[in-house]
């Protein structure tokens, strides 16, 4: 029996306008998609009409994933265009009738529980990526007690957190009644061999240019918002520079917050050490130029980019919240700093420049845990969980 089973996400602005609750959506209907008895389309809800989105809808179509869009995105929590993307999500899948809804966003899957309810899938499932949800948009201070607390829990067949911090987030909710059956543990998973394959490619001659610059480089990937705390970061480099002059730091990504954080670089006189790279289709190529990985981020579900960095080779420091410290073990696989604590640091990016032995452990440490973590593994135990419980 061919199980037909719906991904729904935010967009496919990837890098950009979305992030990596998105990336992590394409890659587990990717590798769902391999799997014989399954049939996987994706919905990216919104589209924002960016040259990212197209090329993802392109590729995607391409290895025969049908990949739609259903509105147009103006701003969080916009009523009429939920509904306008309701009424055309509802026209896309009419001839496809999935078994399975699954979103990996809030209102992703309240469109999951409207399909079920009225009888367009038999099950309808979320991915909770983070355990600070409904942190934006209009109606927020409504949404988030009445759907997260109260309709979710009661209407979905199931819950996956990336972590366990996300999965104790979900059953310690208040008020509602939590049903523990259905909450569940899938780490988010990466694919390996691809990513090494992509770290082979070769990169333009300007980017040649880019690593001749300077032999201590910082890189760091993810979308400029103001979760990944990057303000702390520049901020830290500005004392690394005190004691390494020519350290620079490379910064993959866009958003919200880039000139924002472009002029703070200026005000700090940095503006020769930091690089804002945009959005890059060769993140996995640069990374492996890298000297260190940092991820400053305030809150994380389970992040995939330090997956990728540990599989490029690249030492990780990373702040010590829930969920990344369930991946990165501190000073075996990578080193931990309190979040929003630059003089702390400031001193771990000096110390890992300072020990290139300590660099080359947690390298190769992190090189064997990240194999935990194959998105091969985590796309069968979602299918086995859509699996078990069809009627």
């Amino acid at each position: 029996m061919t199980i037909k089973i719906l991904q729904i996400i935010r967009g496919l602005d990837i890098g950009g306008d979305s992030g990596g609750a998105e990336l992590f959506g394409v890659k587990l209907a990717r590798e769902l998609n391999k799997i014989p008895d399954c049939e996987v389309w994706i919905c990216a809800f919104y589209s924002v009409g960016t040259k990212t989105e197209k090329e993802w809808q392109r590729k995607l179509i391409s290895e025969g994933i049908n990949t739609f869009f259903v509105s147009e995105w103006e701003g969080y929590n916009n009523l009429r265009k939920f509904v306008n993307g309701i009424r055309n999500l509802l026209s896309e899948i009419s001839g496809f009738r999935p078994d399975v809804c699954h979103s990996h966003f809030q209102l992703g899957t309240l469109a999951a529980i409207i399909i079920k309810f009225i009888g367009r899938t038999q099950t309808a499932y979320r991915t909770s990526h983070i355990r600070k949800e409904w942190n934006q948009g209009r109606w927020t201070w409504l949404l988030s007690p009445l759907f997260m607390k109260l309709i979710f829990p009661k209407y979905l067949d199931g819950e996956i957190g990336v972590s366990q911090a996300v999965c104790n987030y979900l059953i310690e909710r208040r008020p509602g009644k939590i049903d523990k059956s259905k909450i569940h543990l899938i780490y988010n998973g990466i694919d390996i061999e691809h990513i090494q394959k992509m770290g082979q490619e070769s990169f333009t001659s300007q980017d040649e240019i880019l690593f001749n610059q300077s032999e201590h480089i910082i890189g760091c990937i993810g979308r400029l918002a103001e979760q990944k705390g990057y303000p702390y970061l520049i901020q830290a480099l500005d004392g690394v520079i005190q004691q390494i002059p020519d350290c620079e730091l490379h910064i993959v990504g866009d958003g919200e917050l880039r000139s924002e954080l472009e002029q703070m670089v200026m005000d700090q006189r940095l503006s020769k050490h930091v690089k804002f790279l945009g959005l890059r289709n060769n993140v996995h190529s640069l990374m492996k130029h890298w000297d260190i990985f940092v991820l400053p981020s305030l809150w994380e579900g389970f992040p995939t980019v330090i997956m990728e960095a540990m599989i490029a080779g690249v030492p990780v420091i990373a702040t010590d919240i829930p969920g990344t410290n369930e991946l990165v073990i501190d000073n075996q696989t990578g080193i931990l700093v309190p979040p929003g604590d630059v003089q702390t640091l400031t001193n771990a990016i000096i110390k890992l420049f300072h020990r290139p032995d300590l660099q080359r452990d947690l390298a190769k440490n992190a090189s064997i845990r990240v194999n935990n973590f194959s998105m091969e593994t985590i796309a069968q135990d979602y299918y086995q969980l859509f699996k078990n419980n069809l009627k």
